[in-house]
């Protein structure tokens, strides 16, 4: 199912029959752009105490003492839903979040605008895209494989195994303004005993798919290439998994696995080992370069079923960071990324199996700046410097608009409690985000939603 303008979760503009006016709610809160660069505020989604003017939040969402109607925001009594504004605001109740306009459950700080230009619309996000496959699957992953070109243009990398099989079939949906193009990918650097894990890529062309024992590049219409060994600093031949694929232009690539695997590419050099593997139980699991070329690995080392999480640089050296233990997945550090000199790293689940998001420090270490209600799987950073993340729930995301930290409701069709978010790609215009849903015979489809910000 693909679907452009879908039911929002905010129950208002009932017509004379007592129907939803999908297409009025729509055009007053997507599109009316009706927030401005004046907002964000005390304890409401929009100016102070309010959620677009004076006084609009508490009882409202727009004017004085309401938001489009009187002591509304949309509706009676409502900043943007019934009883909004200052206790919602454009969500289920309220203008940007569950229970306020931004920040941990609102618009841009704790309770509130907290003073952020334009948070609580920010975090306003209009859905556009539901799509759920016709296959499911018995395994996860699912569907954690996403490139994103434009909103409007992204890919989406996911494998099936049916009940009772561990054979995978590897498929990609291609998204762009003309619909879904859905294509079986079979063959070489495609083996049906492994599951699909990241696609990542440098243009529509040009693009790296990973699964759990290596890598393949497809680019253009070159034949194929497979990316299974790598040369050795000793001079040998090393054979690692090539879990994470970092490709920084067409010529030049790093790759991260297993066992404590770096390796740089080049098109002129091929596949050559930077780091000598000293620790066999580590797993790489992500790789990221700054801009000034500071090369990051992170994953996890996994001993007695429990996995800490590591960092290290490109030549193995290790980077201090805190100690994550992860026994949930396994996995420790997930997940990196960064814009200039600002670097993220992602642990999946902690002690309290709740999901962690370190940052570089000033003395080249890294410490916690966030921990999740619920465990996480990815982020993305924009080159804005907004921070998302998504994990183990299909009713929010995890956001940071550059000053503070919380979770930002994701609106749907029906409510999703057995939804897992398995990535994100974040654009200035608005979110794709890809995971599974379990069904009641207990299989995994996958699906993908694209939110656009508010007023983009």
């Amino acid at each position: 199912m693909l679907i452009r303008r879908l039911w929002l979760s905010i129950p208002v503009l009932l017509g004379a029959s007592g129907c939803f006016d999908f297409d009025a709610a729509y055009t007053r809160y997507c599109d009316g752009g009706r927030c401005n660069a004046t907002t964000g505020g005390g304890t409401g989604g929009g100016a102070a105490n309010g959620g677009g003017a004076a006084n609009g939040g508490g009882t409202g969402g727009g004017a004085a003492n309401g938001g489009g109607a009187a002591n509304g925001g949309g509706a009676a009594n409502g900043g943007g839903a019934a009883n909004g504004g200052g206790t919602g605001g454009g969500a289920a109740n309220g203008g940007g979040a569950a229970t306020g306009g931004g920040g941990t459950t609102g618009g841009g700080a704790p309770t509130g605008g907290g003073g952020v230009v334009d948070a609580g619309c920010q975090q306003f996000l209009c859905p556009e895209i539901n799509f759920k496959s016709a296959l499911s699957s018995t395994s996860v992953p699912v569907a954690n494989g996403l490139f994103v070109v434009s909103y409007n243009q992204f890919f989406v990398y996911a494998s099936f195994d049916p009940p009772g099989s561990n054979n995978y079939s590897h498929w990609e949906y291609r998204f762009t303004d003309a619909g879904v193009q859905t294509i079986m990918r079979t063959g070489a650097g495609f083996p049906s005993n492994v599951e699909a894990r990241q696609l990542r890529g440098t243009a529509a062309n040009d693009l790296w798919y990973t699964y759990r024992t290596a890598v393949q590049r497809r680019e253009g219409t070159a034949t194929a290439v497979y990316f299974s060994s790598c040369n050795a600093l000793d001079g040998g031949m090393t054979d690692p998994y090539h879990y994470s694929a970092l490709p920084i232009s067409a010529d030049e690539a790093w790759l991260v696995g297993f066992p404590m695997s770096i390796c740089h590419w080049t098109r002129a050099g091929g596949l050559v080992e930077t780091a000598e593997p000293s620790i066999p139980t580590v797993y790489l699991n992500d790789v990221y370069r700054t801009a000034s070329g500071d090369v990051y690995a992170v994953g996890g080392n996994y001993v007695s079923s429990v996995a800490t999480g590591v960092i290290y640089r490109e030549n193995g050296t290790p980077v201090s960071a805190p100690a994550v233990v992860d026994s949930w997945y396994g996995d420790g550090f997930n997940s990196i990324d960064g814009t200039g000199t600002d670097v993220y790293v992602l642990a999946r689940s902690n002690a309290n199996t709740r999901g962690e998001i370190h940052k570089l420090q000033a003395d080249g270490g890294f410490e916690r700046v966030y921990e999740s209600p619920y465990r996480l799987s990815l982020l993305d950073v924009e080159p804005s410097g907004e921070v998302w993340a998504v994990g183990a729930t299909g009713q929010t995301a995890i956001y940071f608009d550059g000053g503070v930290w919380g979770e930002v409701v994701l609106p749907t069709t029906e409510n999703r409690p057995n939804v897992f978010l398995e990535n994100i790609g974040a654009t200035a215009t608005g979110i794709v985000i890809t995971g599974f849903e379990v069904e009641n015979d207990g299989g995994r489809t996958a699906i993908v939603n694209t939110y656009r910000k508010f007023g983009k």
